[in-house]
């Protein structure tokens, strides 16, 4: 759950749970909820379909940082791996596994802000798939 914070292995290294989210929140999410929005602006949405994007974009950041922080942790054995784990790095919070379920969980929330969208919705849903599934 996010705001627990579980130091697994860490050694005091990492933000607390909150600035984690204040971080993963405007450095990832924002921007992708603001692409959204705009997107649905320049395509002339009304302001249901604007927010129902947004919210598309504000998932699918938060499962897209969650993944970068998986791809960017240490992987044993690997010579060119980092040593730690950024203190700003959702893996301070949580175990990888936990990290994988929040990750899904948002991009199951990004496609179902999908729904009653008109038109293709499909291109939206393969996307936030794909980013979710970027880590095999």
């Amino acid at each position: 759950r996010q705001g627990v914070l579980h130091r697994r292995g860490h050694r005091g290294l990492g933000a607390d749970a909150a600035t984690v989210a204040f971080v993963h929140q405007h450095k990832t999410a924002d921007l992708f909820r603001a692409a959204l929005r705009m997107g649905a602006i320049g395509g002339d949405a009304d302001e249901a379909r604007v927010e129902q994007l947004g919210r598309f974009g504000n998932h699918l950041g938060l499962a897209f940082q969650i993944v970068d922080d998986l791809l960017d942790a240490p992987r044993p054995g690997a010579a060119d791996a980092p040593r730690t784990v950024s203190e700003l790095s959702c893996l301070n919070l949580w175990s990888p596994a936990e990290a994988r379920c929040h990750a899904e969980r948002h991009t199951k929330d990004a496609i179902g802000a999908l729904t009653g969208l008109p038109g293709p919705t499909e291109p939206l849903r393969h996307l936030a798939e794909r980013l979710a599934t970027r880590l095999t």
